[in-house]
């Protein structure tokens, strides 16, 4: 039969929790470091995105008022050509009348 000491027991458990933590550092801290690596490199990859983001919106909010028609300016540009149709709308009814 077999006798367990048991004065030397708790040490032996303690030494296997220890074993077993230990392990559990070793094999798991590098793919904890893994992970952390990853994310921190997207987390640069979406910096690095919004950054030139950044700097397009900044160059298209610069030519707008340049490169485009502004809403004063285009109104003003409907009332001349309704003007001009006006014009037009009244020369063909005064022919309209002369033929009569």
């Amino acid at each position: 039969m077999i006798e367990l000491d048991y004065t030397t027991m708790p040490s032996d458990i303690f030494n296997w929790v220890q074993l077993g933590f230990n392990m559990s550092v070793v094999l798991g801290g590098p793919l904890i470091g893994w992970m952390l690596k990853a994310i921190f490199d997207r987390i640069e990859k979406v910096e690095q995105q919004e950054a030139r983001l950044t700097t397009q919106v900044h160059g298209l909010a610069v030519s707008l008022p340049t490169n485009y028609v502004g809403k004063n300016d285009f109104k003003d540009m409907g009332d001349h050509i309704f003007e001009a149709l006006r014009r037009i709308e009244d020369k063909l009814d005064k022919k309209a009348d002369k033929k009569d």
